[in-house]
């Protein structure tokens, strides 16, 4: 008989969440037809605007909602290309998931981290919710595990500046990744000298992307931005953020527990989290239950709990000289 593979095992995860998609069925969230109107106007030759003749910013995803204006602008129907985008980026992520924790955990350790993703329900839901956030939290990843497997470099930076172009705060994880970088490999001054060398993609993206802004719309950041932040709501952040703690304990005891468990080449991934949660309860999160501003991170978490795992399964082996 064919022993299973971590291959075929991701597969199966894949198609399971896939599955958890689709019972899911179409449940468009109403931010989503926000940006479906500005795609519409934009695809109409309008410009990027709400209403005609009148330039705000009400989005905070520019490359979805112009992603979403080419769909238009070809013929296509937002609401279900929205599910079926969903559906690919839900697969991306825990593919990413996977490869990402491969290249620091053994392949079936791997797959446990990608099940811990492709089994988390209000990621899925998130997903199929007609918003930008899983394909945002695949960039992100990408820009994560390449910057860890080539301690930093432009590569990352580069996909920290697609992730830019479809989040606003995507630069701040590219810092996050830095600071994670140096608490593995130590030398602060040969990384500060590393970071800046590489870091000039994201620099292009993120002039670029101000200087439009400023030009198009008037103002530094989307007016979403500050709209659904809020400011400074630290006791709401950190309401948000224990919400999610409470609905994932087995993740977050993972990571917790992999501080004392787990080699400084890994556990220093907890760098990421750890900045992207100070901002969460810096800004507030947001309304949605979906725990949307911890999803960036999820791959990321279940690296390390997946790593605490594979180190708690080690030592009886080593007790029994396997």
């Amino acid at each position: 008989m064919t022993k299973p593979s971590p291959q075929l095992a991701l597969i199966a995860l894949m198609a399971v969440a896939v599955g958890l998609a689709m019972s899911f069925g179409v449940c468009t969230q109403d931010d989503a037809f926000i940006s479906f109107r500005y795609a519409e106007h934009l695809a109409e030759g309008h410009g990027l605007v709400y209403n005609v003749g009148e330039r705000v910013e009400g989005f905070t995803n520019l490359s979805w909602t112009v992603l979403f204006g080419v769909i238009m602008a070809l013929g296509g129907e937002p609401v279900m290309a929205s599910v079926l985008l969903g559906w690919v980026s839900i697969v991306a992520l825990v593919a990413v998931t996977w490869r990402f924790a491969n290249q620091q955990l053994s392949p079936w350790s791997a797959v446990v981290a990608a099940a811990f993703v492709a089994s988390d329900a209000q990621m899925i839901l998130e997903g199929v919710e007609g918003l930008e956030t899983v394909a945002y939290a695949t960039l992100v990843t990408l820009g994560v595990m390449t910057g860890w497997r080539d301690g930093g470099g432009a590569k990352s930076a580069g996909w920290f500046a697609v992730a830019t172009l479809t989040r606003p705060e995507a630069p701040l994880l590219w810092v996050a990744t830095q600071l994670g970088l140096w608490l593995r490999d130590g030398e602060l001054s040969d990384r500060f000298n590393d970071a800046v060398r590489s870091v000039w993609p994201l620099v292009l993206i993120v002039v670029a992307l101000t200087a439009w802004r400023l030009q198009y719309y008037g103002d530094w950041l989307p007016n979403t931005f500050y709209a659904k932040t809020g400011g400074f709501a630290v006791s709401r952040g950190a309401s948000y953020l224990l919400t999610h703690v409470l609905t994932h304990p087995v993740l977050w005891l993972g990571v917790v527990a992999s501080v004392w468990m787990v080699p400084r080449r890994t556990r220093a991934l907890g760098a990421v989290i750890a900045v992207l949660c100070a901002y969460i309860v810096w800004v507030g999160g947001d309304f949605k239950p979906t725990g949307r501003f911890v999803i960036p991170v999820l791959p990321v978490l279940a690296v390390l709990a997946a790593a605490f795992l594979e180190a708690v399964w080690a030592k009886p082996a080593v007790r029994r000289g396997v």
